[in-house]
């Protein structure tokens, strides 16, 4: 009952006009009642006004709470001792500012030793990246070594081409040339090793064909391939020498043993070429094992190098992830540390500071509330008034705190659901403040009125002059007749119908039927004929349209004249004060 009696007084204060018409009404009633009731002859007085410009608006009223835009509680993400408190309830505060601190002695210790070990694992992965580096030969000091031995193999093949054209060359002379070696021809060979010696010879010289035709393949293969060329073809050239040298080695020795074999079987004197040519074919033996060694531990040092190269790899890797997670370590005691000091997330005013020195807080616990400066209303709409407002609409607020203070307002949000209690649907709307006011504290009642249509500067006229009919909606204008003495004094009213627009409790805009400046009938009142200065009753003239009458929804209207208008204005013929006897001509 006190609400409803403070809303009543809320209405009268933002409604001045109607409610010092409705008392006027409620006076006067009262006061005609008691005047007429030994007279009963009344005549009925009209008030009449002019059309004009204004501005019509349609409002939704009611009444709501005033209450921070945002509250936040402040959460410790630690657990601590309070050691300083910087801010008290009520306090304004700035985004950032140090609320609360913890105790944090235990924090900066763990920054310091996860400085220490991020220091240690930059260090190691510096050395690891340096090795890493010499290994695939990006330093500007050192070659890596798998650099150093696709070089050193190359080098040995290199080395090899070089000898063995002339290898090959008198070792085919000891097998094909008779003016070389004559006893080395198959019949003396036959005659001296019998079909024994014929096949060691044969079988070495098939050995030492074969490995000639590789050889030729393989230097053709050579002159194809440069120093720099990939690794893949080094090693492949370093790979075929070393098989080519090794079967040339076989071959050599094999007619090497084969010479021997006949040198034993002589029994006459030993030609001269025999000692020649198993001194030359030792010597090239010696060559081409040498080749061949120097080929194999090229391949070797590739294959070691690789192994080096991929083990510097895997120890970067290492290094790499040891230091990302030192600098993890770090990251997060740093950020342990920093959470000792609790600070306000936006700027606001400290609504709660439960904490004091020396209090224990764990992980979780409430270190503060905050709330916004700036405050929105929260107002409570019905199902029929929340369908006629929208997010953007504009809001006018007063408050029964503050005298005088009116503020405007933006609709942020409406409730999309509606809440039901008691088989009553209704739905919230917040009201956001243009303006800041540090008079307006959260939980202040307020008078909202909600600008739900307007029209500016547009033809209007008092809504309760609108009465309407089967044929639509008109007014009551005056019109001047002809009396018995031929003369125009005497003045009668006509139904005068319009198209109306924008409706609201005050003014109703006017699309048609009148124009700016004509007279209708804004009102009517009933005078007892005994005493027409006393007892009036106030009436409405033809009823009105139903819905028309003030104060019969939440739904109100408010006007600003824009060219003013002629509320009781002097009528035709000189009518004093604005009213004419007589009743309606129809």
């Amino acid at each position: 009952m006190t609400q409803k009696i403070k809303n009543i007084f809320s209405y009268a204060k933002k409604h001045k006009k109607i409610t010092a018409a409705v008392l006027a009404v409620c006076i006067a009633t009262v006061y005609g009642i008691v005047k007429t009731s030994g007279n009963t002859a009344t005549e009925t007085q009209y008030i009449f006004s002019k059309a004009a410009k204004n501005n019509v608006t349609i409002s939704v009223t009611g009444s709501g709470q005033v209450s921070a835009l945002d509250q936040v509680d402040i959460i410790s993400e630690v657990s601590g001792t309070v050691d300083y408190i910087g801010v008290k309830e009520g306090d304004s505060v700035i985004k950032g500012k140090v609320l609360v601190h913890l105790d944090s002695s235990d924090a900066s210790r763990a920054v310091d030793n996860a400085e220490l070990s991020l220091t240690n694992a930059e260090t190691a992965y510096k050395k690891a990246e340096k090795l890493y580096k010499n290994q695939l030969g990006e330093s500007n000091t050192t070659i890596s070594d798998l650099a150093q031995a696709m070089d050193d193999g190359y080098t040995a093949v290199s080395n090899a081409f070089i000898d063995l054209p002339k290898i090959f060359m008198d070792v085919s002379d000891i097998y094909y040339d008779p003016s070389t070696s004559p006893y080395f021809s198959d019949l003396n060979v036959l005659a001296v090793g019998s079909s024994l010696g014929l096949k060691y010879k044969y079988d070495a010289g098939i050995t030492f064909d074969a490995t000639r035709k590789d050889y030729e393949a393989l230097f053709e293969k050579y002159k194809a391939t440069p120093p720099n060329a990939s690794q893949e073809k080094i090693v492949a050239i370093i790979t075929e020498t070393h098989a080519v040298v090794k079967k040339l080695s076989l071959a050599l020795t094999g007619a090497h043993n084969t010479i021997d074999f006949l040198s034993d079987r002589m029994t006459n004197a030993i030609p001269s070429e025999v000692s020649t040519d198993k001194s030359l074919l030792s010597s090239y033996i010696a060559k081409v094992t040498g080749h061949m060694s120097k080929l194999s531990a090229a391949l070797t040092a590739i294959e070691d190098a690789e192994d080096s190269a991929t083990s510097a790899e895997l120890n970067l890797k290492s290094a790499e992830l040891t230091l990302n997670q030192t600098e993890d370590s770090l990251k997060d005691a740093k950020e342990t540390l920093s959470d000792h000091s609790i600070v306000a997330p936006f700027d606001g005013v400290i609504a709660k500071m439960p904490l004091e020195v020396g209090d224990r807080i764990s992980n979780g616990g409430t270190a503060a509330t905050i709330i916004t400066k700036a405050m929105k209303v929260t107002i409570s709409l019905n199902e029929v008034d929340a369908t006629k407002i929208k997010v953007g609409d504009k809001a006018s607020l007063t408050f029964d705190a503050v005298d005088e203070l009116s503020m405007n307002g933006t609709v942020s949000r409406i409730d999309v659901t509606g809440t039901v209690s008691n088989n009553v649907v209704s739905y919230t709307a917040d009201i956001s403040f243009d303006t800041t006011d540090d008079r307006i504290k959260a939980g202040m009642t307020t008078d909202i009125a909600i600008s739900t249509g307007s029209v500016s500067d547009v033809l209007s006229i008092s809504s309760s002059a609108i009465s309407s009919d089967k044929t639509g909606d008109y007014v009551l204008v005056p019109f001047s007749v002809t009396n018995a003495q031929n003369t125009t004094d005497t003045t009668a009213l006509t139904k005068k119908y319009i198209e109306v627009g924008l409706s609201g409790d005050d003014l109703t805009e006017i699309i048609s039927g009148l124009s700016e400046g004509d007279t209708y009938v804004s009102s009517t009142i009933v005078v007892s004929e005994d005493d027409s200065s006393s007892g009036s009753l106030f009436s409405m003239f033809g009823g009105g349209k139903q819905g028309r009458q003030p104060g019969s929804s939440s739904s109100k209207s408010s006007s600003s004249s824009s060219s003013g208008s002629s509320s009781g204005s002097m009528p035709p013929n000189g009518m004093n004060g604005g009213m004419v006897g007589g009743s309606m001509m129809r």
